[in-house]
């Protein structure tokens, strides 16, 4: 009984030992009561008293055993609960070792990574007044970001020195220049900023039978990129993009324009 009782909580245990305790307190004085009763003869009321003290201590045998049963189904209970609680910490382990190991950017997620020191916190929902739908709205396609497979499966000599986080950081910053390149082309002539007009032209003069009704970006754009430079590490990264199908080259006019896929 007592060994059963440690095992519960402290609280618990102050209770069924004060019950326990004050029962058989009852029962002592009960049974110094019928020791009394030694020196007594053959009286009718001698034998009533010892048939109800035969009925208290049945009683008290019943008390015993329904408490017993108690503990054990109460220690059954916390040795299900202390397996519960190893297996969250297994699985909580698990998640951690795995958020550790994902890849910052995952295949068909295009979030953009946080800002350093951005907050976390969503802002506040504001109203703001209707407004007509802009005649100049683009869609812009954006390239899928690459998977450690396909950059595993890719030539080694145009991926030794790659990572994927690395290309796909250049896939982030590629979507915004995208972009605003659309968004101009979509203007019309009469409604471009004189700033603007120039970039406007050069976007106009880049078309060619090849990449009509496509979406591309060449190598004039890329110079306002911080991420890709035409080193050996940025073709390499076009070349992997290439070569997984992401984009696909058009040549002419001593440009090279690519063709997202």
């Amino acid at each position: 009984f007592f060994a059963m009782a440690m095992a519960l909580p402290c609280d618990r245990q102050e209770e069924l030992y004060s019950n326990f305790v004050r029962h058989f307190d009852t029962k002592v004085a009960e049974l110094k009561g019928v020791a009394l009763l030694k020196d007594v003869g053959d009286v009718p009321t001698t034998a009533v008293k010892l048939m109800e003290l035969e009925r208290l201590l049945v009683g008290a045998e019943g008390q015993l055993t329904r408490l017993k049963a108690s503990l054990q189904a109460d220690l059954a209970q916390a040795e299900r609960a202390q397996a519960l609680i190893h297996l969250m910490k297994q699985q909580q382990q698990y998640i951690v070792t795995l958020e550790d190991r994902l890849p910052k950017r995952l295949p068909g997620r295009h979030d953009a990574p946080p800002e350093p020191g951005a907050s976390a916190e969503a802002p506040l929902p504001t109203k703001s007044p209707r407004r007509k739908p802009s005649s100049l709205a683009v869609h812009v396609k954006r390239i899928p970001y690459i998977t450690k497979d396909e950059l595993h499966a890719a030539p080694k000599y145009i991926t030794s020195r790659l990572t994927l986080d690395k290309v796909n950081a250049v896939i982030d910053e590629l979507h915004p220049l995208m972009i605003e390149k659309y968004k101009l082309k979509a203007m019309p002539y009469v409604r471009v900023p004189p700033r603007q007009m120039q970039q406007y032209k050069t976007y106009r003069d880049e078309e060619t039978p090849g990449t009509k009704g496509t979406q591309f970006f060449s190598d004039n754009d890329l110079k306002a990129l911080h991420l890709l430079r035409m080193d050996a590490t940025g073709k390499n990264i076009l070349a992997v993009l290439r070569h997984l199908g992401r984009i696909k080259e058009v040549r002419g006019n001593n440009l090279v324009r690519y063709v997202v896929q």
